[in-house]
């Protein structure tokens, strides 16, 4: 019986190596890998001849995802195997404009090192310096700036990077965009809803108002009083 065994198993065929799944699933994986920052798996199967520049969910190439999860190690395998830095999704994003939605400045530095285009303008016309600003970015707002991004630039809507941090109180920002001498002046183009930056600012006025009462009660000394002088300043009016 054991002869029989043996020769039975002696018999099979031998084992061929299992197949390789098949190209969309591969893609899938790669996405899913970049996001999760896994360079061993993205490097593997980018040797299976995955593709470099597969389009995922909205369009969202492994670069993307690799810049909206700041995984910095992926973004720098991918640009080493000449991923398209300037590549845009359907919303009209590309890798510096999703680091700079979401703070990502390891990523952002990266990106700005291998000369990605901080002129580039998603459908609604905004800059990756806009997106920083809009989000409160401050870091990534200044090292845009930094790259000469245009400080003055408007989105479709006629909204500048000042605009919209003001509206949504980002101080530090604001901070920066003053700095750099933002114009506190410009006029957005909705003309039901003009709006001035200083308008915006009156809303910000508030917010600092608010946070200086707030760090008196905790007998803290925050930044927000030589802030509020800028705001002032660029607005001509007095504390």
């Amino acid at each position: 019986m054991g002869w029989l065994s043996r020769r039975s198993s002696a018999s099979r065929a031998p084992s061929l190596p299992s197949p390789s799944p098949p190209l969309d699933v591969r893609n899938a994986e790669l996405l899913s890998l970049a996001a999760k920052g896994d360079e061993h798996g993205v490097a593997r199967l980018l040797d299976g001849h995955a593709d470099l520049h597969a389009a995922g969910e909205f369009g969202r190439s492994p670069l993307h995802e690799a810049a909206i999860h700041g995984r910095e190690g992926v973004v720098r395998l991918l640009l080493a195997r000449n991923a398209r830095i300037q590549a845009k999704c359907r919303n009209g994003y590309s890798a510096l404009h999703e680091a700079a939605v979401n703070g990502r400045l390891g990523t952002i530095a990266l990106l700005l090192e291998s000369d990605a285009d901080v002129r580039a303008r998603n459908i609604y016309g905004s800059l990756p310096l806009h997106e920083a600003a809009v989000n409160g970015h401050a870091g990534a707002v200044e090292m845009l700036l930094n790259a000469k991004s245009d400080i003055q630039a408007k989105s479709t809507n006629g909204y500048s990077s000042l605009h919209r941090a003001a509206y949504l109180g980002h101080v530090h920002a604001v901070e920066l965009l003053l700095r750099a001498k933002a114009d506190v002046h410009a006029e957005d183009d909705v003309r039901a809803h003009m709006r001035l930056p200083m308008h915006s600012c009156q809303r910000l006025l508030i917010f600092v108002h608010w946070h200086r009462a707030i760090c008196l009660v905790k007998r803290v000394d925050p930044a927000a009083s030589y802030l509020a002088a800028y705001v002032f300043k660029a607005l001509g009016t007095k504390r």
